[in-house]
């Protein structure tokens, strides 16, 4: 393996504005920072700092030959540093890290707690035994069972996905009369999703980030609020602020502990307008694509987790700048816009571009070219029902 703070690192799931993060922090430092998606095109292959670039086989379609892949690829590369940036990516690194420490250094969660975060039906019911508030969640086993639920559902409620990330598969009911159909709906694309209680979507909503060490303690964490999403009733985040709220910080730390948690995790909260409670919503088990947000805010997230891995640990980082803002104008703020039909109360304003504690998770006068890769990787995937779909919150 190559010496540590001059060596190469392996980033996966280019695709997405985590990985274009990392990519830019690291290579800053001076790493060689390699790159790979199952696409040919991706958003941080853009980057300058994006010294090689690589295709592997489909993680959730094909694990084993991902895996192999991987593997050979680390086996040759003399990497310092393995960092899994997907869900499946996450999924595949916990279970065969044994394997994967053979060739490079990898700080990731263990298998159980992996599996409890990206079922979220585990989520609930884990949270819940530990004393969380959750919105109230009905486990569907049996389809027939629905129709005996319909009075007890409280509504509007919400049909979701138990192991899919971001809205897609995300269904809102307004009474019972729609509950079956739209169930059923969800169900052939992803079966035996979760039915909850809808959160007003005008109660705030709060993200807790953490790092933790190999040993299990915490070297970094903050809280961010979603000041706008996509789709607007619950979605991924589109526009983010760094906020002091220790005792939202407390509650994600917390949960994460009691996981036995390392290596980094977002754990998502509402706070519902009705009773003023944090409400779980689910744990990203791997970085968030708001991850320019804190590094814009003083603290370099990826530099610690690289630190963590390849020396055996960094100093912990628990103060940050609050009030930086950080956007995500393609397409984030663009779809909230026309989702708001132009209507939603903007702040920051959807022009302001620039201006002291406001950033981008995209643009970088430093490295201009992901805007362009973005715009190429946006129309290529235009042209796939599966993106359309996912973009426009359809079945």
């Amino acid at each position: 393996m190559n010496s540590p703070g001059n060596g190469k690192v392996l980033v996966t799931d280019a695709d997405s504005r985590r990985s274009l993060a990392v990519v830019r922090s690291l290579g800053r430092r001076g790493l060689y920072v390699v790159a790979g998606h199952y696409r040919s095109s991706a958003l941080a292959f853009s980057s300058k700092y994006c010294r090689e670039r690589f295709t592997y086989p489909h993680p959730k379609k094909a694990p084993d030959a991902f895996l192999s892949n991987i593997l050979s690829r680390l086996r040759t590369g003399s990497y310092d540093c393995f960092l899994p940036m997907g869900d499946e990516t996450m999924k595949i690194a916990a279970r065969h890290q044994s394997a994967i420490a053979e060739f490079t250094r990898l700080t990731v969660p263990s298998t159980a707690a992996v599996e409890i975060a990206l079922d979220k039906g585990n989520t609930i019911r884990f949270a819940e035994a530990h004393g969380f508030p959750c919105p109230r969640t009905f486990f569907i086993e049996e389809l027939g069972t629905i129709g005996l639920l319909k009075s007890q559902i409280p509504y509007p409620a919400v049909i979701k996905p138990k192991s899919e990330s971001g809205a897609e598969g995300v269904v809102f009911v307004d009474g019972p009369d729609d509950l079956l159909s739209l169930y059923l709906r969800v169900h052939r694309r992803f079966p035996f999703p979760l039915i909850q209680e809808a959160i007003p979507p005008a109660s705030p909503k709060f993200g807790v980030q953490c790092l933790f060490n190999g040993q299990g303690r915490l070297r970094a964490a903050y809280v961010q609020r979603f000041l706008r999403q996509y789709p607007m009733k619950g979605g991924p985040g589109s526009c983010f602020e760094t906020v002091r709220r220790p005792d939202i910080l407390d509650q994600g730390v917390r949960l994460l502990e009691l996981l036995d948690w390392r290596g980094v995790a977002q754990v998502e909260f509402m706070e519902d307008i009705r009773d003023g409670r944090l409400k779980l919503l689910e744990i990203n088990p791997r970085f968030w694509d708001s991850l320019q947000t804190i590094i814009q805010a003083g603290v370099d997230f990826p530099d610690l987790l690289y630190r963590i891995a390849v020396e055996g640990d960094a100093e912990p980082r628990l103060d940050y700048k609050s009030g930086e803002v950080c956007r995500s104008v393609l397409p984030g703020d663009i779809l909230h816009l026309v989702g708001s039909g132009g209507r939603s109360l903007f702040d920051p304003s959807f022009r302001r571009m620039r201006g002291p504690h406001l950033g981008h998770s995209i643009w970088d006068k430093g490295d201009i070219r992901p805007i362009f890769g973005f715009v190429r990787v946006a129309l290529e995937g235009l042209l796939r029902r599966e993106t359309r779909d996912s973009i426009f919150h359809r079945l």
